[in-house]
């Protein structure tokens, strides 16, 4: 009864009790707060999405290929082809390796090359490379013209193997008129010869000129005499080292005709 009678220790009492009471409810509550603190503080896992499986659809076809083509006319301001390709190894003196070069420029149609001005053959020109200067001493844009309209028959006439035999039928009979004797063995494609493009290599099929040997064999009255049946090829003969080239070729000496004469070229390179 002794602590309850002293007033002092008493209100102590008093006070000690709620105090105890706050601690014991705290410490009961404080597991619950951490494991909520702990829910609160994990972070909820993202969902992973499925993988992507790319399905093969085949390559692209031709899409680089017509990138690059227009690429090519558009840097030189030609028009781009318009339509299906043709074949431009139709065309007398575009053979493989040179109907390769135009297509990589965006040259694939005859009408193209039929509606080339004068500008536009220069331009071409300077993309040729070793094919340089082939597009007017071989005709292409008359050829080309042929094709285009579907005039097979006239381009055979006058750039065919048509044209070129009934020419070579008259040519001995030609030949012995001027005063130049016939060839000798298979004809050889005078084409080979810097400055003979499928006009001229007609006229001299015509006049009965087929191999390399005979115009080798040319000495100045020869010369004199072919040259007065050339009509507007006058004087190609020399001015061209026709002679100095078929003696090259004649005896097969290609690397030394390539050396002074440039890359042999033909329709069948």
């Amino acid at each position: 009864m002794w602590p309850l009678c002293n007033p002092s220790l008493g209100s102590l009492l008093w006070l000690l009790i709620p105090l105890a009471l706050g601690i014991l409810t705290w410490l009961w509550m404080r597991p619950k707060a951490a494991d909520a603190d702990l829910a609160y503080a994990t972070p909820t896992p993202k969902p992973v999405a499925a993988p992507v499986v790319e399905r093969d659809t085949g390559p692209s076809v031709g899409l680089g290929t017509a990138a690059a083509v227009g690429a090519g006319l558009t840097a030189i301001g030609i028009p781009a082809a318009i339509g299906a390709a043709d074949d431009l190894l139709k065309i007398k003196g575009i053979g493989p390796k040179l109907n390769g070069v135009l297509n990589g420029l965006g040259v694939t149609r005859f009408d193209q090359i039929a509606n080339w001005t004068a500008g536009d053959v220069d331009k071409v020109d300077d993309h040729l490379g070793e094919f340089q200067n082939r597009i007017g001493r071989e005709e292409w844009i008359p050829q080309a013209k042929l094709l285009a309209a579907g005039d097979h028959a006239g381009w055979e006439r006058i750039y065919g193997a048509a044209g070129a035999a009934a020419a070579a039928g008259a040519g001995a009979m030609a030949l012995t008129a001027i005063g130049i004797p016939a060839a000798v063995g298979d004809p050889n494609d005078l084409l080979q010869i810097k400055g003979v493009g499928p006009k001229l290599n007609d006229l001299l099929i015509s006049l009965g000129i087929r191999r390399f040997d005979q115009i080798a064999a040319w000495g100045s009255s020869e010369i004199s005499k072919v040259d007065d049946h050339l009509g507007t090829f006058k004087g190609r003969i020399v001015r061209d080292s026709w002679v100095e080239q078929a003696g090259l070729l004649a005896r097969g000496a290609i690397a030394e005709f390539e050396a002074k004469f440039g890359k042999l070229d033909s329709e069948n390179q």
